[in-house]
């Protein structure tokens, strides 16, 4: 088995498998014309391990955080995923394996992620790997229209979009009201 980075003339190969793991997730997945094509084009400091036999079997996505443990950075691991038929291998704990020495050799300090609190095989398998639950976090995810509230509106009144500011408006007042409703407090950072 080979282990590797990806790059981008691996795209045509490594689409099936992240059609596979939307499925399995149960989540959207856009068309493979669309996955091939953001696949060439990752954004900076996205980066992806795959593994191959005669075929692309597994994935690793990844890219570093700032800050990590001593004020030094880190792996964040956003997904790994392996093929279900080829499951039960060795090959996500080969991939984890390769991750940890990318992150020795480039002088990293950890390696973070998650995991569904409902897979306790994946714990399991996390768990054998070394890895510790940590159970003083909670994971967080703005998606889509939440994170309009976050955008200034001075953005979009100097980019002349005055439906995008009366919707930006309209989801602030709506998330503020929802908010005191549920008696939370918040806090505005600047």
């Amino acid at each position: 088995m080979e282990i590797r980075l990806f790059t981008p003339s691996d795209a045509e190969d490594l689409a099936p498998l992240l059609e596979e793991m939307q499925a399995y997730y149960e989540v959207f997945c856009p068309p493979r014309d669309e996955i091939i094509e953001t696949l060439s084009h990752l954004p900076p400091g996205a980066e992806i391990l795959i593994a191959r036999t005669d075929r692309l079997v597994g994935m690793a996505g990844f890219g570093v955080n700032f800050p990590g443990h001593g004020l030094k950075p880190g792996f964040f691991l956003k997904d790994l995923y392996v093929l279900a038929s080829a499951r039960g291998s060795g090959i996500g704990s080969r991939l984890m394996q390769k991750l940890a020495e990318l992150a020795v050799e480039r002088g990293l300090t950890r390696i973070d992620w998650t995991a569904s609190s409902s897979n306790e095989t994946l714990q399991q398998f996390y768990g054998e790997l070394g890895g510790e639950l940590k159970d003083d976090r909670v994971f967080f995810r703005l998606t889509g229209e939440n994170c309009w509230p976050l955008r200034p509106a001075t953005d979009l009144i100097s980019a002349g979009k005055p439906a995008e500011l009366l919707v930006h408006l309209l989801c602030f007042k709506t998330r503020v009201a929802q908010s005191q409703s549920s008696g939370a407090t918040t806090r505005r950072v600047s």
